[in-house]
């Protein structure tokens, strides 16, 4: 079957990321997560159900890492690193002891390969212009997706954008809630570039996410934008002209596609009396009594062995669909143990990062916007958890990463001494950090 020039350009890319891999590993991780996000597969229409080309890229960069290997230690210097490889062990322990362990062995095959690739995060990161870079590469690569979205609707009057994106991004809910967890990343993230280019790059993101999340026709990711965006506004600087951007971007949505999203938002009205609303509340129910008879590992990762033996938990469910809660589907699938580490994880990691962003906001203001901005993409994950099974996603794990990342850098930032009075009454002379070694590199 001959090529087409689509593939080949795709093709020449890869083979470039590959050999920069190579020498640079960094820039060979920031490709990885660009291919993993923006999924050039999907928009030269060769889409790579195996992730072969994602494949090569870590494999180039793995072998140009082989220097970094004692940073691996990096992972095992914040509980939240601690909690990440903690967490395989109860999902890989669910596989062989799953009451249908074939159904379970591919998702996992899957997921354990995108979590070993993401453990290069901490070990080529060792900066924090390392981390800026990071930073503003899962913005680019993600907003993107919500460019290329909110500009068909635009584009075409307002249209219903029910198809998934690429194997992570697998139905319009995923895309709706990956696109909401993007957006603080990209308000944020053009304070840590001076690069205009890049500020007006994101700021498109930004804009046309808010279309491409309305038109999504999704629930979930319509109520976590709006929660995003209230965050967004009471931390952010300029609300004035933030908020009236905000206005306008969603009333102008809304009006493009006026009856289907009135239509769709009425239903929570009375959840009980709308099938797919109701039929999340069927599903808690089954997934609560199933881990209650599987307490310890549950009955299988992946969420194929809850689906075949959810009907037996609550008749009124259609034994094809998973749990609709990623809170829910870990604790049956996997069990009490990975439901704590899950949840402790994502939770703690917002604890962790708000905090760190009130410290930074006097200490530090120019990285201020690192720990908000994941702080806020993370409330926006764990909310849209609440409402789909996707605790699979590699994107949570990428961010949860990078906030440990942070949260070590953020450690080694020496804060001078607050002034003390001068004597004599004489007034004390300015507070100021002193010079920060932000490019000395992390060592475990």
């Amino acid at each position: 079957m001959p090529v087409s020039l689509r593939e080949l350009t795709l093709i020449g890319i890869v083979f470039i990321l590959v050999l920069l891999a190579l020498v640079r590993p960094k820039y060979g991780l920031y490709g990885y997560l660009w291919y993993a996000l923006m999924r050039p597969d999907v928009l030269c229409y060769v889409e790579d159900e195996r992730n072969i080309y994602s494949l090569v890229i870590f494999g180039a960069t793995a072998l140009g890492s082989i220097r970094y290997i004692p940073n691996i230690a990096n992972v095992f210097r914040h509980y939240i690193g601690i909690c990440f490889i903690a967490l395989q062990v109860p999902f890989t322990l669910s596989v062989p002891f799953a009451v249908y362990p074939d159904l379970a062995v591919d998702r996992f095959v899957f997921f354990i390969k995108a979590m070993i690739a993401l453990l290069l995060i901490p070990m080529l990161i060792e900066t924090i212009d390392d981390l800026k870079e990071l930073y503003l590469t899962i913005a680019l690569s993600l907003g993107f997706v919500g460019i290329k979205y909110g500009l068909y609707g635009v584009v075409f009057g307002g249209v219903e954008l029910a198809r998934g994106y690429g194997p992570m991004l697998g139905d319009n809910n995923f895309v709706a809630m990956a696109l909401a967890t993007v957006m603080p990343l990209c308000w944020f993230g053009r304070s840590l570039t001076s690069n205009k280019i890049i500020q007006y790059a994101l700021l498109a993101e930004f804009v046309f996410c808010i279309p491409a999340i309305v038109m999504t026709n999704s629930r979930g990711g319509i109520l976590s934008m709006g929660v995003v965006m209230l965050f967004i506004t009471l931390t952010a600087k300029g609300r004035i002209w933030l908020l009236l951007l905000i206005l306008a971007g969603s009333a102008g949505s809304i009006y493009l596609v006026q009856d289907m999203f009135t239509t769709r938002m009425a239903t929570l009205s009375n959840v009980e009396e709308e099938a797919s609303a109701a039929s999340r509340l069927w599903h808690l129910n089954a997934a609560l009594r199933m881990s209650l008879d599987h307490p310890i590992l549950g009955v299988g990762f992946g969420g194929y062995n809850y689906a075949v033996l959810s009907p037996q938990y609550d008749t009124r469910v259609d034994g094809k669909h998973v749990a609709h809660n990623s809170y829910a589907q870990v604790l049956a699938d996997s069990g009490i143990f990975a439901f704590v580490l899950y949840a402790g994880m994502l939770f703690g990691a917002i604890y962790s990062t708000r905090a760190s962003a009130k410290r930074m906001a006097k200490a530090a203001p120019a990285l201020w916007a690192i720990p908000n901005g994941l702080c806020l993409s993370l409330i926006a994950f764990a909310l849209g958890s609440t409402f789909y099974s996707c605790q699979r996603m590699d994107l949570l794990y990428m961010l949860l990463l990078t906030s440990s990342m942070w949260l070590i850098l953020e450690s080694q930032i020496k804060l001078a001494p607050a002034p003390q009075p001068a004597p004599g009454g004489l007034r004390p002379l300015p507070h100021r950090l002193p010079p920060q070694p932000w490019g000395h590199p992390v060592r475990p």
